[in-house]
């Protein structure tokens, strides 16, 4: 009786201690604050540009940019549809290029041929692995990069 006694005591509580649970899965780190869409400015050497950028949660980005320049005398103006890749590191952005379509191109006010104005959207080195992150937050977005410094809003 003592033996069935200390059986159905000691039983239920050595298994009981036998069946650990599981540990939970860690949690899953916080969405990128680059996530969304953002509107950037960056001035160059002989002009500027606004870019109208969504990054994903994917890791792609599209983008709309406008380009306004002199150089050599000549006003040039671009608008391009960009797409690419970007990914973040501690404080560092890293973004690539992938298709450029050229949308509208003119030089004094003349259409000319895409190819310049896809030359002078990759001119703006918007791709780069080491563009160091000066501000970023749910409101800002300030980079640096080889041509100058980006900066974008929501």
């Amino acid at each position: 009786m003592k033996i069935v006694l200390a059986t159905l005591v000691l039983g239920p509580m050595l298994l009981a201690s036998g069946c650990k649970q599981k540990p939970s899965p860690p949690p899953l780190p916080p969405p990128s604050p680059v996530i969304g869409e953002w509107t950037c400015t960056t001035k160059t050497e002989t002009g500027n540009a606004k870019i109208d950028a969504v990054y994903v949660a994917d890791g792609t980005f599209s983008a709309k940019i406008t380009v306004n320049a002199n150089l050599n005398g000549k006003r040039l103006f671009s608008k391009a549809a960009v797409t690419g890749a970007w990914s973040t590191r501690e404080q560092m952005f890293a973004q690539t290029l992938g298709e450029v379509t050229v949308l509208v191109s003119t030089v004094n006010g003349e259409k000319r041929p895409d190819s310049s104005s896809s030359s002078l959207v990759r001119s703006l080195a918007l791709a780069a692995k080491d563009h160091a992150i000066t501000t970023l937050d749910a409101a800002e977005f300030v980079y640096a990069t080889k041509a100058g410094v980006v900066s974008c809003k929501r």
